[in-house]
């Protein structure tokens, strides 16, 4: 996608793909890490993708604004609304063969190092896979789906059961019979509880507000402590014993191919970025898809775009010192809302402002408010019925 906008937009185009075939996380691989945590995997797998899993956005909101999700573009019709995640990846494989980018992508190339040249006008790559060559505009799109995140409690490392991420989960067989504990309430979570609850003895799903009707989850906290085989929680609650924990917690952005001059990842959060986009003090250089809690497609085509057409200037930055008093500001901000630092890339109800901020700034149509609307529906629609809303309809 950010390749067809600078490709399209005159410039000679260079994607350095690690994986061997194109659609990025969206590549199931059945294959795990030999560290089950993903903390130090002596063979890592960058895909975080569950046999089972299908998209909880709807697939008219979350395909590109010009490429449907049907026969008009890169689907089927008789596909669910909610897709299989083998949907997603045959739209994006139809995607890169339908705007003739196949030939612009090298595959099985691991970027290690991304250096400008004196002066700021051009990077040098190097990596495994690539000689070491040089390019005028670098654009990161790397995702940030693969670097497990795992929140520390007291006595974990003693546990003797099973321990996962997310990242290494793949399918809830394996956990027949047992007892397991599923830490985290975000959307991965939410799908692997009701998953376990079809093949575990019982699921304790331990997170802030958690409910579930399920005959076999329990919904508890997150405990205050681990020991061999049991999970410790403040009175009145009861310690229990598990066999298993999985870490539904979230992920790291992780850009280890980028010096810390450029930027920095401070509790999760990229800085300094004008955007959330471009490092200040390095404007051809651009990082897309920082952003979560977004409908991912058409923002990060936005991004891309206004990211291009700052190269052009036909969106003309402003002076470096404007730029970060801006960026220090919107942070500002948010935080005093009680926004956490480790969220402030979290977009959610101010996608739309973003998206059309940066449409605006390119001469580009706002989003229309239908697309709003369908994305209030459809998570009303996850938090009315978590375990059902894939399969019930939506309005439009």
């Amino acid at each position: 996608m950010t390749g067809r906008e600078f490709r399209d937009a005159g410039h000679e185009v260079h994607i350095l793909e690690q994986g061997a075939q194109p659609g990025g996380v969206w590549v199931y691989e059945p294959r795990v890490e030999d560290d089950l945590l993903g903390l130090n995997p002596t063979a890592p797998v960058y895909s975080s993708i569950y046999h089972n899993l299908r998209t909880n956005l709807p697939s008219d909101l979350m395909a590109f604004l010009d490429y449907p999700f049907d026969e008009r573009g890169g689907g089927q019709s008789d596909w669910p609304r909610f897709p299989h995640h083998s949907c997603v990846l045959q739209y994006l494989e139809n995607f890169a063969r339908d705007f003739e980018l196949a030939p612009l992508i090298r595959y099985s190339v691991k970027v290690e190092s991304v250096l400008p040249e004196p002066g700021g006008q051009s990077w040098m790559i190097e990596g495994k896979g690539i000689e070491p060559e040089q390019f005028d505009v670098v654009a990161v799109c790397n995702g940030h789906f693969s670097k497990s995140r795992v929140i520390p409690i007291d006595g974990a490392d003693e546990f003797l059961g099973l321990k996962l991420h997310s990242h290494n989960y793949r399918q809830p067989e394996i956990f027949k019979g047992q007892r397991v504990a599923v830490f985290g309430t975000g959307a991965s979570g939410a799908d692997i509880v009701r998953e376990l609850a079809t093949e575990a003895k019982e699921v304790l799903w331990c997170g802030a507000s958690v409910t579930s009707d399920h005959r076999r989850v329990s919904c508890l906290p997150l405990p205050n402590q681990i020991s061999e085989q049991r999970l410790h929680f403040e009175q009145p609650l009861a310690d229990l014993p598990v066999d298993a924990i999985i870490y539904c917690t979230g992920y790291e952005y992780d850009l280890p191919f980028l010096d810390e001059t450029l930027v920095q990842v401070n509790d999760n959060f990229v800085t300094p970025l004008y955007q959330q986009i471009i490092p200040i003090e390095w404007p051809r250089l651009g990082l897309i898809g920082l952003p979560f809690l977004v409908v991912p497609f058409p923002l990060y085509a936005m991004q891309a775009r206004w990211f291009v057409r700052t190269i052009d200037g036909q969106v003309v930055l402003p002076d470096a010192q404007t730029m970060l008093a801006k960026s220090l500001a919107e942070q500002k901000a948010l935080i005093a809302e009680g926004v956490q630092q480790r969220h402030l890339h979290r977009l959610g109800d101010r996608q739309q402002g973003y998206y059309n901020q940066l449409a605006s700034q390119c001469g580009e149509p706002a989003l229309p408010d239908s697309f709003s609307e369908l994305a209030q529906q459809a998570q009303r629609a996850r938090q009315d019925n978590p375990g059902g809303f894939r399969d019930e309809p939506l309005p439009g």
